[in-house]
């Protein structure tokens, strides 16, 4: 029932959000935060229902997560302060809703994983506009291309590196364990070690490297495997990061208008 009540205020928040953002470029904060407000009272109530305090812990981490995905769009420059406000307020609403994922629709969840789910579709979602706007924009600036381009190849390299690493290290560790939490922890210290190296990290590698020998076409799946989702990751994050330098135009502070996003923080005094 409560589920089902914080999925209804939250299609009729979206609904007035999604009026005002076309009509006046605006979230009005008074829905951000009485959505917020109605979410905790929502889950508070719920708790002392079951007599738990479960329900309003997650619908307060929910409130956390939504508002730091939505920062983490912020400052790519995709969302303005209005957006945030509303995944938070969406986060604080939503722990328990189905990540439509191999849950059924509308069905009861017992991790409050939403707000995650939430901001990796509005990734998804944004991915081929944003995607197109960006190669576009670098189209056209020859000199931040130069820029990238050394960027990329840096990058790259250190993504060939780490994959020969991670590849290594999960054959071997799986040689003795198969606990992937131990094993989870146990590549996270490598990586830091691998990382306070510096120019001696390739002494490291090859020390994991070289037992790949009697592992070779196992190696060759997983460093492949590895490869190509670090190095799809970083140029993905790099373009969607690279989205505010790009779309930045620089008027007078009189030109300003509601919605726009602030490249850099203004102050007035007094």
């Amino acid at each position: 029932m409560f589920i089902y009540l914080a999925i209804l205020l939250s299609l009729c928040g979206l609904i007035y959000a999604t009026y005002t953002d076309l009509k006046e470029r605006i979230v009005p904060n008074k829905l951000n935060f009485g959505l917020t407000i109605a979410g905790l009272i929502l889950f508070l109530i719920n708790s002392l229902w079951v007599g738990s305090l479960w329900p309003i812990t997650y619908s307060i981490i929910g409130l956390a997560s939504g508002f730091l995905f939505g920062w983490i769009m912020w400052k790519a420059g995709v969302f303005a302060g209005g957006d945030v406000k509303l995944f938070m307020a969406l986060g604080t609403l939503n722990p328990f809703t189905p990540a439509l994922i191999n849950t059924g629709i509308l069905t009861n969840f017992s991790l409050p994983i939403f707000p995650v789910t939430l901001f990796l579709h509005s990734l998804i979602a944004f991915l081929p506009y944003g995607l197109i706007v960006v190669i576009y924009k670098i189209s056209k600036n020859k000199k931040f291309q130069k820029k990238l381009k050394k960027e990329m190849k840096e990058r790259i390299n250190q993504a060939i590196h780490v994959s020969i690493l991670l590849a290594s290290a999960h054959i071997l560790i799986n040689q003795f364990l198969t606990n992937y939490l131990i094993e989870i922890i146990l590549i996270f210290i490598l990586l830091f070690i691998w990382n306070k190296l510096n120019t001696k990290k390739i002494f490291l590698t090859a020390i994991f490297t070289i037992p790949m020998l009697f592992f070779a076409q196992e190696f060759l799946n997983m460093f492949i495997g590895i490869a190509i989702s670090l190095i799809l990751i970083y140029i993905l994050t790099k373009l969607m990061f690279s989205i505010r330098p790009l779309l930045s135009n620089k008027i007078t502070i009189n030109n300003l208008e509601e919605g726009m996003i602030p490249a850099i923080t203004l102050i007035k005094k007094g």
